[in-house]
């Protein structure tokens, strides 16, 4: 039975490549359906030119750092909690460190 080799445009350089080019998609909703994320791995490790996160102002390879964007995962997306958290830290008595 011959091998099936999966190809795929990467959504970045818009190179078409083999699936192995790819890394495995953590979300669902981050992938193509196919379980592989939508930029190659080549592309993965190169940060866009000027692309800073909205949130914090570190370079990110997204709107959004790794940081930023697991603290509203784990807030779940909610206004709510995060403006409670605000709050929190607005009226915390100790000084945060940087």
């Amino acid at each position: 039975m011959p091998q099936i080799i999966q190809i795929k445009k990467c959504s970045r350089c818009h190179e078409i490549k083999v699936g192995a080019e790819f890394n495995p998609s953590r979300a669902t909703r981050a992938s193509q359906g196919d379980g592989l994320t939508s930029w190659c791995k080549k592309c993965y490790l190169q940060p866009l030119a000027g692309q800073h996160c909205s949130i914090c102002g570190v370079q990110a390879y997204e709107a959004l750092c790794g940081r930023c964007n697991k603290m509203l995962g784990f807030a779940g997306d909610d206004v709510g909690v995060l403006l409670a958290a605000a709050e929190y830290l607005r009226r915390a008595p100790f000084t945060l460190a940087g």
